[in-house]
């Protein structure tokens, strides 16, 4: 059975035909739904911005002939790319980052320039160019060691991993670019997304989609731990909802 965005409705019945968008990761898991979602509602523009280090080229087959697509093999780091990738757009969804615990504890110096340095490059870029909305993929990562269940969004612990700061910082840069400069944009914090188009594979594979590569290869899932652990799991269709929502809200 194939999935369409095409059945729902998430922007406001406003018309997307003469708007522009960038996302940052686009070719990632995340990024392709919500790539997918503006283009079957018929987006003027939708640019990709990945450097394919992660991102696949394959995420984007579905919808990879639509004329709306621009594909731009870029890196957030660089501050011109940035620039050039920010030109006569309208809205930001930045999801272009370095998104594994594990990976960021055993790489924290490409952690930091992924998740750090490139999201004040886009965040700079975004500002200089007035786009109308941003909204930027932070963490459930920075409640770190707190305590408190259930999660209250104000209150949060010490990161528990590099990737952990580098999103609370994220989230504090944010903070200050509304404060200085009067630049608002919106910080989700996913919890384990899944859904379509998640790579099961490498040593920094999500939960589900290795518990599906298991389950079709007959083999019992690894689970870590005495299995009384408990995770929270948001499928994607709900975050590009989240996204496409936060992107175009009116902010006063």
């Amino acid at each position: 059975m194939n999935f369409s965005y095409s059945h729902y409705n998430w922007h406001n019945d406003e018309s997307l035909k003469n708007k522009s968008f960038l996302i940052t990761g686009g070719a990632g898991f995340i990024g392709s739904h919500v790539a997918e979602y503006l283009l079957e509602h018929g987006a003027g523009k939708v640019r990709i911005l990945d450097n394919f280090s992660l991102g696949n080229i394959s995420n984007l087959k579905a919808f990879a002939d639509n004329p709306s697509l621009e594909i731009m093999k870029a890196d957030i780091t660089d501050q011109n790319d940035c620039k050039v990738a920010l030109f006569d757009i309208d809205y930001v969804c930045h999801l272009a980052a370095i998104g594994s615990v594990p990976r960021s504890i055993i790489d924290p110096e490409n952690t930091h320039q992924a998740n750090v340095t490139g999201f004040l490059q886009i965040l700079n870029a975004a500002k200089n160019a007035g786009v109308t909305g941003m909204v930027y993929a932070s963490s459930s990562a920075v409640y770190g060691d707190s305590p408190v269940i259930p999660r209250k969004e104000e209150i949060i612990g010490s990161p528990l991993s590099p990737y952990a700061l580098s999103k609370y910082m994220n989230e504090e840069y944010a903070a200050l670019y509304s404060n200085v400069y009067g630049f608002q944009t919106t910080g989700l914090r996913f919890f384990n997304v899944f859904g379509a188009r998640q790579n099961p594979e490498g040593a920094y594979a999500a939960v589900i989609p290795r518990f599906f590569k298991a389950a079709l290869n007959n083999q019992s899932p690894e689970i870590y731990g005495d299995g009384t652990v408990g995770r929270d799991f948001t499928h994607v269709a709900n975050v590009v909802q989240v996204c496409v929502k936060a992107m175009m809200q009116k902010i006063t």
